[in-house]
């Protein structure tokens, strides 16, 4: 089929455009043209459509018009994002439209099988292998991945969960050629935000890229005009701002202007304000953002404190941040949740290390809105600077699932289907070996914070250097978490030279029983 042939199916867009959308504004000639794109793609032969644009440009106005066009053209629209909080933002931008809103992750992958792998130094370890979903799905069908810039290509596993190839990118180009004669792919994303830890690009927002490496037919379009109501905002103007330095590879200079939604703070200010945003608008809305995993674990133990003061390792109010998926609730790494209540203490019987875990209930904010999760929490973990469950801790749990239900040893021998999935619900429901491994939420790395938005961001300049194109895309993408209002902590100046900031007073004493002399890493 010619360009010109699916051309001539699509009408003009002054007339199909859905301005009511976009009430009382005008949209962009970008918008027109991703929009004429859209249909040409959803006529035509491509594989895929990638749909780039920074912030303030529409890009979410725009999706949801282009998935109820495709709803009004009997496709089966399936709506996903890499992370469960960019997912929840997802469902209510398309609360209206009946579509499926999900995490990539849930829509790709089910469980498979139960294996044991060697680890050198400790012996035998679990291994839950997740496989493609098989072709169940409507020839029609629309997957679109918002968020694309966090969908890598280089394998990647998560402790003792392995999806698929562990090469994310390449499962969705499996799922597309798995059968689905006629399915599409539509990639949205924002090409300036960071990266996948570790890639130097964002390889699912690159047209070319996904042409030459995995040979799909591409049609692509990027939102370039800023709509006039963002272009008001201090927060959008300023990440504008960074985005064109990027961009064009030019410098910026002196200070960065605050005033409005976009605030300068001084460190020492911080603990006070955090407590007071809290305060106000509860604590799900406030987040702060750091460069380092390093920073954000000072910045955990001096906000928890002054937050929720009390000697408990855990108690109900405290923010955490989930560390690994987790099978049963469907939690998921990076998605942050409120303890509400905490329950009776539990540890793991054997010699070494102490495990202790903690019946606790938990509210996430998914696809649907508010979730309470009743579960168990790693406790003994909680506090600890590494964000990984430590092997040797593993390989105990391990040896006190086999010993404690016989079918697992079974289900390792066996290829039965039903034995394996009896296998892994026992070990999903075991309060030691299904527990939830988390870190305390209240600060972020913004890679973890990547895809959520909070109304009130806090965002820590500390170590940033203004000459430097990757902390340029940093700032910019720690600015665009901001939904209302950002507040700097000590921003350098602008000119390759960072400001020097005074050492951070204990302003609230540490209450948590843990070692926590830390003031002078947030210096």
């Amino acid at each position: 089929m010619t360009s010109s042939t699916v051309l001539s199916r699509v009408p003009r867009l002054a007339e199909d455009l859905p301005l009511e959308l976009l009430p009382g504004l005008e949209a962009t000639p970008s918008q027109r043209e991703a929009w004429r794109a859209f249909r040409v793609f959803l006529a035509g032969p491509e594989d895929a459509m990638v749909l780039t644009g920074a912030a303030g440009t529409g890009k979410s106005t725009l999706v949801s018009a282009l998935v109820q066009e495709a709803i009004q053209g009997q496709w089966r629209v399936v709506v996903t994002a890499p992370t469960g909080r960019a997912a929840h933002l997802l469902r209510q931008r398309l609360g209206r439209l009946d579509v499926e809103v999900g995490t990539l992750h849930r829509f790709l992958y089910r469980a498979s099988s139960l294996e044991e792998v060697e680890d050198p130094e400790y012996g035998d370890l679990p291994l839950f292998r997740f496989a493609l979903r098989e072709a169940q799905e409507p020839s029609r069908t629309l997957l679109v991945i918002d968020e694309a810039s966090m969908v890598g290509e280089l394998e990647s596993h998560d402790g003792h969960l392995h999806f698929g190839s562990g090469r994310l990118l390449q499962d969705v180009v499996a799922w597309h050629r798995g059968g689905r004669s006629g399915a599409k792919l539509l990639f949205v994303g924002d090409p300036c935000q960071l990266p996948p830890v570790t890639e130097g690009h964002s390889p699912a927002l690159e047209a070319s890229h996904l042409q030459r490496e995995y040979a799909l037919s591409i049609r692509s379009a990027h939102l370039r005009e800023v709509l006039r109501q963002s272009e008001a905002s201090p927060i959008l103007a300023q990440a504008t701002a960074f985005r064109r330095a990027l961009e064009e590879g030019v410098s910026l200079s002196g200070e960065l202007p605050c005033g409005g939604e976009l605030q300068r703070l001084p460190r020492f200010e911080t603990c006070r304000l955090y407590r007071e945003l809290v305060r106000r608008h509860g604590e799900e809305d406030v987040v702060l953002l750091a460069r380092t995993n390093r920073q954000v674990n000072a910045w955990n133990r001096t906000l928890r404190p002054a937050l929720n003061p009390t000697w408990q390792a855990i108690a109900p109010g405290d923010m955490l941040a989930v560390s690994e998926n987790h099978r049963r609730s469907g939690l998921v790494n990076g998605e942050r949740v409120r303890v509400v209540e905490t329950g009776p203490l539990h540890t793991l019987p054997g010699p070494g290390e102490e495990v202790l875990v903690r019946e606790v209930r938990v509210e996430a904010w998914g696809p649907g809105g508010r979730e309470v999760h009743t579960l168990t929490l790693m406790q003994s973990h909680l506090w600890k600077p590494e964000r990984e469950l430590p092997a040797g801790v593993r390989h105990r749990l391990w040896l006190h699932a086999l010993k404690t239900y016989p079918i697992v040893r079974t289900a390792l021998k066996s290829r039965d289907a039903a034995i394996q999935k009896a296998a892994m619900e026992l070990l999903d429901q075991d309060p030691f070996f299904g527990s939830l491994r988390a870190k305390p939420g209240y600060a972020l790395t913004v890679h973890r914070a990547q895809g959520g938005e909070w109304p009130q961001v806090l965002v820590d300049f500390k170590g940033v250097r203004p000459s430097e194109p990757g902390d340029l895309r940093w700032s910019y993408t720690s600015l665009t978490r901001a939904r209302e209002q950002a507040w700097l902590i000590d921003p350098p100046l602008w000119s390759g030279h960072p400001r020097p900031s005074a050492p951070c007073p204990p302003v609230y004493p540490c209450r948590v029983p843990l070692p926590c002399q830390l003031q002078p890493a947030l210096a």
